[in-house]
C-alpha cells in the first residue's frame, strides 16, 4: 500500500459530519437516555470535550492507494491540542483484509517521528467491534471514562508512542 499526506479526504471518507449532532443521536439512543435530561451540565461537558479534537484547525489528512485506488484514510483532528485524535476509515470491500492495521501503523509512525506528540486518542461507538480490535492490536490502550454518558456511548482508547514502538 502506498500512502501519502494529502488535502483533502477522499469522497468514501465522509468528513462533513456534525459530530455535536451525531453525538446527541447516539445520546439518544443510549438506554438512560432521560437520566441525561436530569443531568444536562454533563451532557454539555461530555459533547464539549468529546467535539473539541473534532475540528478542522491543525487537521491531517492521509490516504492509502493499492493499485492507484484509495482505499484506506485516516485523519488527524486537533493538531493543535494537547491530544489529537485520530481516525481511519477503510472502503467497501478492503475491510478486514489488514489495510486499515498497516495504514493506522504506518501514519501513527510517521506522526510520532514527525511531531511532538507521545498520545493520540482514538474513540469509537461502544459496540464497534471491528474498530476496537484494530486498537487494541496496535497497542491502543483503554482510557477509563470520565462521564457516565461516555461509558454508555462511546470507547476511547489512547495510543502512546512508546507503546507503538514497542509493537514493530
Amino acid at each position: 500500500m502506498i500512502i501519502a499526506r494529502t488535502a483533502e479526504a477522499p469522497a468514501f471518507a465522509d468528513e462533513n459530519i456534525d459530530y455535536t449532532a451525531k453525538f446527541l443521536t447516539l445520546i439518544k439512543s443510549s438506554p438512560d437516555y432521560l437520566k441525561w435530561f436530569e443531568e444536562p451540565d454533563k451532557i454539555i461537558d461530555f459533547v464539549k470535550e468529546f467535539s473539541s479534537c473534532r475540528n478542522s484547525e491543525g487537521m491531517l489528512h492521509f490516504v492509502g492507494r493499492v493499485d492507484e485506488k484509495e482505499i484506506a484514510y485516516v485523519g488527524v483532528s486537533g493538531m493543535n491540542m494537547p491530544t489529537p485524535e485520530i481516525q481511519i476509515t477503510v472502503a467497501d470491500g478492503y475491510r478486514r483484509l489488514g489495510y486499515g492495521k498497516e495504514m493506522l501503523q504506518r501514519v501513527l509512525a510517521w506522526l510520532f517521528e514527525n511531531t511532538e506528540k507521545d498520545i493520540f486518542l482514538y474513540r469509537i461507538i461502544a459496540d464497534n467491534i471491528v474498530s476496537e480490535k484494530l486498537v487494541r492490536s496496535i497497542g491502543g490502550v483503554f482510557r477509563e471514562p470520565k462521564y457516565d454518558l461516555e461509558r454508555a456511548t462511546v470507547k476511547t482508547y489512547e495510543i502512546h508512542k512508546a507503546d507503538l514502538a514497542g509493537r514493530k
